[in-house]
């Protein structure tokens, strides 16, 4: 009896013994684990704040082609003189990204686009209604296909190209351009300020679908990116190109190259199309965002999109005629050049921003001296403008 008590006092010293010796490890590791927090609150004091995460805004989107930021400002921009300002300068932005051959392109693929249109009429038939037997060759195929890569990335599809025939090519168009050539712009189921209706949308988004797949399913090296070069050249009023930028600037998720996005792209560029008024077309919204985009990339050249809703913008060219507005104000002229303030940086664009375009003779010809004149405008644009007069 007198063993088993001192056992059973030993085993209870021992294990009183071994809960004092772990109290205070316990302690220290409590300490550690304080300190250990303390020090992540100071490296980084907002991470797990119910306040800042509540307060701060979603992901930014991050954009994989550079100078999509500019053009996403110029889509929220409602003043119609800036966005000529910018399309005027887009020839300088081709000969930027390729030299005289991707400009000799460009203004092959337009001739193309007028003859296939004028094609259409000879036969009795418009561009906005009715069947038509307007097609495109194997010739045109490859000269569209050369612009569309020289324009943006080239990719390793020549052999599949080439190997289409003739007849497919013709084949293929000529169902496309047949579509399409059934959507009229200016349907009377339109409503509100030229809005177009659910129902209307949903009519063209099913004729422009089709289209496509008409185009690029038969056709080797074909998708629907390259079947929208073709379809925009032969309806500028309807249809956009699937430029890389565009698709950036409008479409919110990851880019891609689906019939589903750029119907969704397509509709946002015949709405700002329509808000800009008459002139406008949907390909000249899309050709508008891929040179602002490539604009505010150039040093040498203002970028009016910088600034929208404060300052004026921060152009970083003091070439002649052009604006510097680094710093304290703006700079303007040339070889003495006069330094404004910023409150008449502002003012000047504000300026430029009510200068609007009807598309009448008069107006435009009001339009291109007030690019030929004013300082927020490059000498090349200038130089441009005085060559489309002629």
């Amino acid at each position: 009896m007198n063993q088993s008590s001192k056992q059973d006092d030993t085993l209870v010293g021992k294990s009183t013994i071994t809960t004092i010796n772990d109290q205070p490890t316990r302690t220290v590791m409590g300490i550690y684990a304080i300190l250990a927090t303390i020090l992540i609150l100071i490296l980084n004091p907002n991470i797990h704040h119910p306040a800042y995460s509540l307060t701060q805004p979603t992901r930014m989107p991050k954009y994989t082609r550079p100078g999509v930021e500019a053009a996403v400002r110029l889509s929220q921009l409602k003043e119609e003189g800036i966005w000529h300002a910018i399309e005027a300068q887009y020839p300088d932005m081709l000969h930027a990204k390729n030299g005289k051959e991707l400009a000799s392109l460009d203004q092959q693929c337009e001739e193309l686009g007028q003859l296939w249109r004028n094609n259409d009429r000879d036969r009795g038939s418009t561009c906005t209604g009715g069947s038509t037997d307007t097609y495109c060759t194997l010739e045109e195929l490859t000269t569209v296909i050369q612009w569309k890569f020289s324009k943006g990335k080239a990719r390793p599809l020549w052999k599949h190209i080439r190997s289409n025939t003739e007849d497919g090519v013709r084949d293929a168009s000529q169902k496309a351009f047949s579509l399409i050539s059934s959507i009229a712009m200016d349907s009377d189921d339109a409503v509100g300020d030229g809005e177009i209706s659910s129902s209307v949308k949903q009519k063209q988004n099913a004729i422009l679908k089709k289209a496509i797949e008409e185009f690029s399913t038969p056709l080797k090296g074909i998708g629907p990116a390259s079947a929208t070069a073709f379809l925009s050249l032969y309806r500028p009023d309807l249809c956009i190109f699937m430029d890389d930028e565009v698709i950036e600037c409008l479409y919110p998720g990851k880019r891609g190259y689906t019939i589903k996005i750029y119907l969704e792209i397509n509709h946002k560029c015949q709405k700002l199309a329509e808000e800009l008024g008459e002139g406008w077309t949907t390909r000249r919204v899309g050709r508008a965002l891929w040179t602002a985009a490539k604009l505010s990339l150039r040093e040498d050249t203002c970028d009016l999109t910088v600034g929208v809703g404060g300052d004026a913008g921060s152009c970083v060219t003091v070439g002649d005629g052009d604006v510097d507005a680094g710093g304290e104000g703006m700079m303007v002229g040339g070889s003495k050049k006069k330094r404004l303030t910023k409150q008449e940086g502002n003012a000047a664009v504000r300026k430029a921003r009510k200068n609007k375009i009807d598309g009448s003779e008069k107006v435009r010809d009001d339009a291109e001296k007030r690019i030929e004149t004013h300082p927020l405008v490059s000498t090349t644009a200038r130089r441009r403008s005085k060559r489309l007069k002629r």
